[in-house]
């Protein structure tokens, strides 16, 4: 991840990063906006973040993270759910 820019190279998501380190490939100050499939959005920050890959897959890890789910416009829900 490029700091200080949005990225799109995950189907779905849009991921910025406000600083990081290239070398160690950690990041600092992460927003995540994802748009979920009952059309739903959903709203990450963390404190810091990176990558860990392996042969067969990757995963995002997050530390002092906050999730928020933002109901669709259409749907009957009308609670915001925060959860860590």
């Amino acid at each position: 991840m490029e700091p200080r820019t949005f990225n799109t190279e995950i189907p779905g998501y849009v991921i910025y990063v406000r600083d990081g380190d290239k070398a160690q490939g950690s990041w600092a100050r992460v927003f995540i906006y994802a748009q979920q499939r009952d059309g739903s959005t959903r709203v990450v920050t963390a404190r810091s973040g990176r990558i860990d890959s392996s042969r067969e897959k990757s995963e995002l890890v997050l530390s002092d993270a906050v999730a928020m789910k933002i109901p669709s416009a259409g749907s009957t829900e009308h609670n915001y759910v925060l959860s860590d």
